[in-house]
């Protein structure tokens, strides 16, 4: 009987999901030359500059972790320099000679 022996080198399992699409995120497009893409964000950044000088600034996205964790930071540092001036308020003055 002819009997099949196990693949020396067996295919890798297939990635997740998740990992594939970031590969294809960061991944570089052949459509797109490193020149093109500077080209568009600078238009980008054109754009939203035109935006804010016209009065109609960009929408953050109040909903997203770089903005909560931005807002917690914020707050964290108004809480400290609160702190501070609390503490020079009640600090002894020292004694003049």
């Amino acid at each position: 009987m002819d009997r099949k022996q196990p693949d020396a080198n067996p295919p890798p399992p297939p990635l997740p999901g998740r990992v594939t699409d970031f590969f294809n995120k960061v991944a570089p497009r052949a459509d797109r030359s490193p020149l093109s893409e500077l080209q568009e964000r600078y238009r980008e950044k054109r754009a939203e500059d035109r935006r804010a000088l016209q009065g109609t600034p960009p929408m953050p996205n109040f909903h997203g972790t770089e903005y909560i964790v931005e807002l917690r930071i914020r707050e964290w540092m108004m809480r400290m320099e609160k702190e501070q001036r609390d503490a020079a308020k009640h600090k002894p003055k020292p004694p003049q000679a």
